[in-house]
């Protein structure tokens, strides 16, 4: 178990002590180490501030309050999404379920439960939890670091822009966490439902063949990698977060067609290459983040059957990589501020942050390069990125490397398939045993 999740404040409000202890135990073996429990509802709202939790399991039956009751303290104490709450009991009509959520609880199990699912959808609940707590934090600081700039700015005989840049950010924080609430919600669905399903699958009660249990462990991994995404481009684009600048020298080709192999472009985009081996001292993580960005971005705002080509190249002093597209083009207005946090084009086809490109641009940066958008020769967009590097220049092919080996096979290719196969035989190639 992650560490965050480890260290999470869990608070059990049950009045049956033996159920309390089987939840306790459960959470336990689940690998939690900070549990509180209640058996007495009146005593809830009282140890909220001494408990500080970060999701309360909760039972619904209980005499002097019941759990309606302590949900509508809860909700008075906190926000739904900074306090997450799961219902868990014996209750199984539909009407309890519906006043539970209604009520402002995030989830909802019937017992006797599974004790991998209860551990599961806590789990998801905190991930839902921390995520918000990280943009609070963010956005606190973004309001702090504004308040300061307002007071200089008054110090100055500026004090307008500050008060227009408050609200700026004031906008910026509903646009994010709406965003944020929003393409978390998919994923997060898909893992609760195929959990669901894994379960049945695992009591026995909608036994899967073994080929879709294959397929849903899949989906589960798709999501998953979906979310993770969403969070490194929240954490990266926090300007006050220390980012790794490890330079190592490596081929920035091999880089570049390692990430096509691995980002899916759909089958209705035809990928054409001229991955160039170019060794340079890079950061090889901010490279491979700015390539799986611009395919990323090249996917969202093309529409089927739109080619996007992809190529390196050694220039003066450096690396240049290019990810360019025939769709319609980004006119002149929208390239000088494209780069910005949070700027998404109109063709955008599905939804998004819009911090992709600025993360683009931000490790171009770290490495003292830069990343621009231009007009595509003969129709289409061309983003483009230049990386400086002393130790650049041409990688020297290896004699057991014929003209026709794995990295020139790279060059002019358009199947991802033979992409991903010629970058594995790159590995074997420079790792021989």
């Amino acid at each position: 178990m992650l560490d965050r999740f480890a260290d999470a404040r869990l608070f059990i409000v049950d009045d049956n002590p033996p159920n309390v202890a089987l939840l306790q135990a459960v959470l336990t073996r689940g690998g939690f180490r900070h549990i509180f429990t209640e058996t007495d509802s009146r005593k809830v709202l009282l140890r909220l501030p001494e408990v500080d939790p970060d999701l309360i399991v909760l039972d619904l039956h209980m005499p002097h309050l019941d759990g309606f009751a302590v949900l509508e303290q809860v909700r008075e104490f906190a926000p739904g999404e900074s306090l997450p709450v799961l219902v868990v009991t014996a209750d199984t009509t539909s009407t309890a379920s519906e006043r539970a959520l209604g009520g402002g609880a995030q989830d909802f199990v019937t017992k006797p439960f599974s004790n991998g699912e209860v551990v599961l959808r806590i789990r998801n609940l905190l991930e839902t939890r921390f995520m918000y707590t990280t943009l609070r934090s963010s956005i606190v600081r973004q309001r702090e670091t504004a308040a300061q700039e307002r007071r200089l700015a008054e110090a100055l005989g500026s004090e307008q822009q500050a008060v227009e840049r408050l609200q700026i950010l004031d906008g910026l924080k509903d646009t994010l966490l709406q965003s944020v609430s929003h393409d978390l919600r998919n994923p997060i669905s898909a893992v609760m439902m195929l959990a669901d399903i894994l379960a049945a699958d695992a009591a026995g009660t909608a036994p899967l063949s073994a080929e879709m249990r294959t397929a849903i462990v899949a989906k589960v991994g798709v999501s998953a990698r979906k979310m993770d995404r969403l969070l490194r481009d929240i954490l990266d684009s926090d300007p006050m977060r220390q980012v790794s600048d490890d330079h190592v020298k490596c081929d920035v080709g091999e880089l570049v067609a390692r990430v096509l192999a691995e980002v899916d472009l759909g089958r209705d985009h035809p990928v054409h290459t001229n991955i160039v081996p170019v060794m340079a001292s890079v950061e090889p993580a901010h490279v491979e983040r700015i390539v799986e960005n611009l395919l990323n971005n090249a996917r969202q705002h093309v529409a089927e059957g739109v080619p996007i080509w992809v190529g390196t190249a050694a220039v003066p002093d450096g690396v240049l990589i290019t990810v360019e597209d025939a769709g319609p083009g980004i006119d002149a207005e929208m390239a000088e501020t494209i780069f910005e946090p949070f700027r998404r084009g109109a063709q955008a086809t599905s939804p998004g942050l819009g911090l992709g490109l600025s993360l683009v641009s931000r490790f171009a940066q770290l490495h003292g390069g830069r990343a621009w958008v231009q007009r595509r020769e003969g129709g289409g967009a061309s983003f483009r990125v230049f990386l400086p590097s002393p130790a650049r220049g041409h990688v020297r092919v290896p004699e057991h490397q014929t003209s026709s080996s794995a990295v020139n096979q790279i060059r002019g290719e358009s199947n991802p398939r033979r992409i991903k196969s010629a970058v594995n035989q790159i590995r074997g190639e420079s790792n021989p045993r």
